[in-house]
């Protein structure tokens, strides 16, 4: 009976070790079940991602706004980011055809005025916005405008938005802030339903009455 009683203290102690492994073990095994992991979340950028993605737009928006000021027709700009081997680019061709836009947005009623924008040679612009991670998407805003005697007498807009693993939509305008300068502003929405994420791209570009453009904005938000 002695060496009995002797014993039950380290009983009791395997008994509670047990109990505790095993229910250790049960509710690391239900929280597993309840939050299972989502690889392909990883995909999608995250918060400090945006940040430095900003950070190289801001570089690629400066340095794209030297060469448009040195009248560079032809140029390729680009930065490195840490979340993709593809670093964030902005190419430019005067020449390319594809900057054709929609019809001509003209602010004048006066049926001369109009013949003239319309027979005017269209200037072309272009601001685009590209994530190369994972999941990547672009918004890209370009077009035309007619200059005469230095005021801008019409202008096109379009914008291609691309990501298929995202609900996309835009709101694109363009303002006449004077008769000499106009602004093309567009709002890019991507959207990742399953995981109730959303991210917003913002380009302005400036059309200048001396047939020139400028980069104004170029951001995302998340």
């Amino acid at each position: 009976m002695r060496k009995f009683l002797k014993h039950i203290p380290q009983v009791c102690m395997a008994l509670v070790a047990f109990v505790s492994i095993f229910t250790f073990n049960g509710n690391s095994k239900a929280f597993a079940e309840e939050t299972p992991a989502q690889p392909e979340e990883t995909n999608y950028l995250t918060d400090g991602e945006v940040l430095e993605l900003n950070i190289a737009l801001e570089k690629l928006r400066q340095e794209a706004n030297e060469k448009l000021a040195n009248h560079e027709e032809k140029f390729t700009v680009s930065e490195d980011v840490s979340f993709s081997d593809k670093p964030i680019t902005f190419s430019f061709d005067a020449n390319d055809s594809s900057y054709s836009g929609q019809s001509p947005v003209l602010m004048s009623k006066n049926k001369s005025m109009v013949s003239q924008a319309k027979a005017a040679t269209g200037i072309k612009y272009k601001a685009e916005i590209n994530n190369t991670k994972g999941f990547n998407f672009s918004h890209k805003l370009y077009g035309t405008f007619t200059v005469s005697s230095g005021k801008i007498k019409g202008a096109t807009k379009h914008v291609d938005l691309t990501g298929w693993m995202y609900d996309k939509s835009h709101i694109t305008t363009i303002d006449q802030l004077d008769p000499s300068v106009w602004e093309v502003d567009s709002v890019g929405t991507f959207s990742a339903l399953k995981y109730f994420k959303e991210w917003k791209t913002h380009i302005i570009v400036k059309l200048l009455g001396s047939k020139d453009y400028r980069i104004t904005k170029l951001s995302l938000t998340s």
